[in-house]
């Protein structure tokens, strides 16, 4: 037998069931607390040698840590979201309408406003440190609010 005739199968990528399960485990374990892909990429395959899984193909696995990456920043902002009071919400809104994309285009009073966040009161700061901590999707349970004003 000639080492050319020795071909190794290509290994099967997991199946749509298991990614999902490891797009969820990363989503809670690894992406809420980490954002760089390779570090989440060295998690991922840790917790691949740990479980005795074997490591979707190198595609397959991006495709699985981005959509984990994803999902960790939609609660991220669902839970950021959900913490700002309708009120300043609506005054970013106004901010926002207010504000010009070009650079050099401005009303001239940027100086004289204060800062967005100085407008806090101090009650809207430091509230729900629990759900803060919390890298589950279960933690929100908020709409977020509408600043777009649409």
């Amino acid at each position: 037998m000639v080492r050319a005739d020795v071909r190794v199968p290509p290994r099967p990528d997991p199946p749509v069931a298991d990614a999902d399960k490891l797009t969820a485990w990363l989503t809670e374990h690894v992406c809420c607390k980490e954002r760089r892909p390779e570090r989440v990429r060295e998690q991922f395959l840790e917790h691949c040698r740990d479980e005795r899984i074997e490591p979707p193909a190198a595609s397959r696995a991006g495709r699985i840590i981005g959509s984990a990456m994803r999902q960790a920043e939609q609660t991220l902002t669902l839970r950021v979201s959900a913490r700002i009071p309708p009120e300043a919400a609506a005054r970013m809104a106004a901010l926002i309408a207010g504000a010009s994309d070009d650079p050099g285009q401005g009303d001239g009073q940027e100086a004289r406003r204060s800062s967005p966040s100085s407008r806090l009161t101090p009650a809207t700061t430091g509230r729900n440190t629990e759900a803060r901590n919390s890298c589950t999707p279960s933690t929100v349970n908020h709409q977020p609010h509408d600043v777009s004003g649409r």
